[in-house]
């Protein structure tokens, strides 16, 4: 893992030296709309036992689509920027059980994009993320929610882990004056250090003796509008 940790590193500075030479990378600042989902295999299986649980077999959804907003800073080709995402998943019902998980992420990234023609670019970021789970459980029978406890964890960085985001950015130039591109980003998150999702969770399932953490990854598109931007 700390090998993987350096490569990633010099990857990424490496490719920032590059893209600082880079004539036709662009400076401004982007807004962003995105929409993700997270893909998380331990945290499936988990979700799979919740379900199970209740008497919902397989009708949970463990990684609903994500939908949210962002920021970025663009200089040099370099980009920093951060967003915030939720789901908007409904419960799901038996009858006589139900249960509903929703899901916030934020993330924070720094790393460059380069350019590979005059309006595609590639983009490799390093990424501090947070995710955090809403697990809201109900039942007419009183022993199902007996299973169920509030998570002890209430430390707000209990859930923070690292990606890597790979992404490419197709440019299309605008004549307005206020918007000067318009950017379709499809991007691909890898975990770089696992995800703690039992802690993250705001209830969990009692006498869980499975596995607590993962590897979360995502794929995602943005659709990013960018201001005052100039060569």
């Amino acid at each position: 893992m700390k090998k993987s940790k350096i490569f990633i590193i010099l990857t990424i500075l490496s490719l920032t030296t590059f893209a600082q030479k880079n004539e036709k990378a662009k400076n401004g600042i982007n807004l962003e709309l995105l929409s993700f989902k997270q893909s998380s295999t331990n945290f499936e299986s988990y979700i799979n036992t919740v379900s199970d649980s209740l008497g919902v077999p397989g009708m949970l959804t463990a990684s609903p689509i994500q939908y949210g907003i962002g920021v970025s800073f663009l200089l040099n080709g370099l980009e920093f920027g951060a967003d915030y995402s939720k789901s908007f998943s409904t419960a799901k019902s038996n009858g006589t059980s139900s249960g509903r998980v929703g899901l916030t992420t934020f993330n924070v990234r720094l790393g460059p994009n380069f350019s590979l023609s005059k309006n595609l670019l590639f983009g490799c970021l390093l990424m501090l993320s947070s995710n955090e789970i809403k697990l809201d459980v109900a039942s007419l029978t009183p022993a199902i929610p007996l299973r169920f406890k509030v998570s002890d964890n209430e430390n707000m960085f209990r859930s923070y882990f690292l990606r890597g985001r790979f992404q490419i950015i197709f440019n299309i130039p605008t004549k307005g004056d206020f918007f000067s591109a318009v950017k379709l980003i499809p991007f691909y998150d890898v975990a770089i250090t696992k995800h703690r999702f039992y802690d993250a969770s705001d209830n969990v399932l009692k006498n869980y003796n499975g596995e607590k953490t993962s590897n979360n990854n995502a794929l995602g598109v943005k659709l990013a509008f960018t201001l005052a931007s100039k060569k």
